[in-house]
């Protein structure tokens, strides 16, 4: 990290001397100390954007010093996300960082894939600058997604193998985030290269290790996996635990984790030092609805969790994953001035958050000032569809034989889980093609290319999103970012699709033959101009088209997008080439017989 400017230190020690006032003293609160796990009555001294002085600070005190009165409420470090892609929130950087930073969360580590995907290490480079002129702390992994994306199943093609290494040097960059067990097992050269590289340069390998066997599973800490944000099951949780694995506790959008790891450590009764708390992917309207970090503390607590090891959890032992313990996570002297001034600990009501010294949010509410950088040419128009325009016809599935029926594979896919399910069914042919079932909830799903390197589409069939009419599409979806459609008219399918190139990326619906809801995401194809505010009210207007067409999951965007991951996460998801069996990591035919 890019802390070794020492003047702040010196200028807070000169503080805590009491040769120099400090710029604010925050008295009266209670400390929440992380790393003792006690609770007693201290004040903070800041200067700048540091820590001076925790105890009695009245030789601190000068005639300029600002004064905060916390009497009655806690005084918590803030809070360090340890696994999210920012790009999933649809936000600009600035306006991600305003919309976290009013939850209390004042440090995230994050890979920005989905943006290097789409446009490669220049737009890493842009989007992390970004964060930075901002008093959100990024803290940056090199992504596993932005040079293997889905391996044989597509590659926007943007990012080298010789990049990665380049990624992997910037100052700001603490490992690499989630390379994919197959390829560290098989002994890809790419990957164990950069690996050594990574363990050369003492920095952290997190993994991705979703359904992995136990024999595997060792074998991948034996190449320095270091943490898992996949537990699903408590038994998960305890297996990896008991290999010396960080558990990043995950409640998301698309994957709610918080329930059985709450009782990993309340009934288990697990040490809870190796545990901390993540998000993966959170779409906006959850982050507006919901909170962040926040409201996962909140959780841990309302289940059972100590309050002081859900917030350790969220900030200490996040900050020592890191290797950024010496500058974040807790409030002591010398530290960075993230400090949260807690009105309630067991609701973890929130009511300032400071950041790097200064308030940055009241009440859940930002409050300082930021503003957008201009964004560059190659941010935009990163969407072209395979053919210039798309028609019903193209979302066609053939039918093997003349017959009335067919079997065919299908996606089966469940509320709140990233898995899927490998199903089947029987469908209806006419005119020699296979159609959708509303009865049974069976509609189309297509995954076609953005990018024009395989100019190829993939036509298949999923049940469980619950659509009666019509059609929706995204240009956001995991490894590879390209558009998503699920639909139960091909039709509909078709305008989503050419309507997502006019735009240059967002979410689409269209019903009847016309487009009936759309948010425009045209940087990267993936996130928005709009300030934070306006984009939600664009996000719930859309939630609540596409409701009313049928759909029934908590997050469908989310739910729609991680369906495109035809590597990692199983069973059959879909990928430009057609149906995946990803734990056979082969294609295979839609139609059975």
């Amino acid at each position: 990290m890019e802390y070794a400017n020492q003047t702040p230190r010196i200028e807070a020690a000169q503080v805590a001397l009491g040769r120099e006032p400090a710029d604010m003293v925050i008295t009266g609160g209670t400390l929440v100390n992380v790393y003792t796990g006690e609770y007693y009555p201290a004040d903070i001294a800041v200067k700048g954007t540091r820590i001076a002085y925790v105890g009695d600070v009245s030789h601190t005190i000068g005639e300029n010093t600002k004064r905060i009165d916390a009497a009655g409420c806690y005084l918590c470090p803030g809070m360090i996300e340890t696994h999210q892609h920012v790009g999933g929130s649809q936000l600009t950087m600035t306006e991600f960082a305003k919309a976290v930073l009013a939850h209390g969360t004042t440090g995230i580590i994050t890979d920005f894939y989905e943006i290097g995907i789409a446009r490669g290490k220049k737009a890493i480079r842009f989007c992390l600058d970004e964060m930075k002129k901002t008093p959100l702390k990024p803290i940056y992994q090199v992504a596993s997604q932005i040079y293997v994306q889905n391996g044989p199943f597509g590659n926007s093609g943007q990012v080298s193998a010789e990049y990665l290494f380049e990624l992997l040097s910037y100052p700001e960059c603490i490992g690499i985030s989630e390379w994919p067990v197959s390829m560290m097992t098989e002994k890809d050269e790419v990957v164990l290269k950069l690996l050594e590289e990574t363990l050369r340069q003492g920095k952290r390998n997190l993994g991705h290790d979703s359904e992995t066997p136990e024999k595997t599973l060792q074998a991948y800490c034996c190449l320095g996996h270091s943490s898992t944000h996949e537990c699903v099951e408590c038994s998960e949780a305890v297996d990896r635990a008991r290999l010396g694995l960080a558990i990043m506790t995950r409640q998301g959008t698309a994957a709610r984790d918080i329930d059985n790891m709450s009782k990993t450590l309340v009934e288990k009764k697990l040490d809870s030092s190796n545990f901390m708390i993540c998000t993966d992917e959170e779409e906006v309207a959850e982050l507006y609805s919901l909170g962040h970090l926040d409201y996962k503390v909140r959780g841990m607590i309302e289940r059972g969790v100590d309050p002081m090891t859900a917030v350790q959890m969220a900030s200490i032992r996040a900050a020592r994953y890191a290797g950024v313990d010496d500058d974040m996570g807790g409030i002591a002297p010398g530290r960075i001035a993230d400090i949260l001034i807690v009105l309630d600990l067991p609701r973890f009501a929130i009511g300032t958050v400071i950041a790097n010294g200064e308030i940055v949010a009241v009440n859940y509410r930002y409050t300082g000032s930021m503003q957008a950088p201009k964004y560059p040419d190659f941010a935009y128009q990163t969407v072209q569809l395979p053919k210039k325009v798309m028609c019903a016809g193209d979302f066609a599935v053939d039918a093997p034989r003349d017959a009335g029926t067919a079997k065919v594979h299908v996606i089966g896919q469940r509320n709140g889980l990233l898995v899927t399910e490998a199903r089947t069914a029987v469908l209806p042919v006419e005119n020699g093609k296979v159609l959708t079932d509303r009865a049974q909830d069976i509609l189309k799903v297509a995954k076609v290319d953005r990018y024009q390197t395989s100019r190829k589409w993939g036509v298949g069939f999923v049940q469980g999103f619950g659509l009666k009419e019509g059609a929706m599409g995204n240009t956001w979806n995991g490894q590879k970012e390209d558009i998503f459609i699920v639909g139960a008219c091909e039709q509909d399918m078709a305008e989503v699709a050419n309507r997502l190139q006019e735009l240059g990326g967002g979410f689409v619906a269209a019903c009847h033959g016309k487009v009936v809801a759309e948010v425009a995401l045209p940087l990267f194809g993936l996130l928005s101009e709009k300030p934070f505010e306006e984009l939600v009210g664009e996000v719930l207007g859309f939630n609540k088209v596409i409701r009313d067409m049928g759909c029934t999951f908590d997050g469908p965007m989310t739910q729609l997008a991680l369906m495109g991951v035809p590597v990692e996460i199983g069973t059959l998801k879909m990928s430009e080439f057609g149906l995946v069996d990803v734990w056979e990591g082969k294609r295979i035919d839609v139609v059975i017989e």
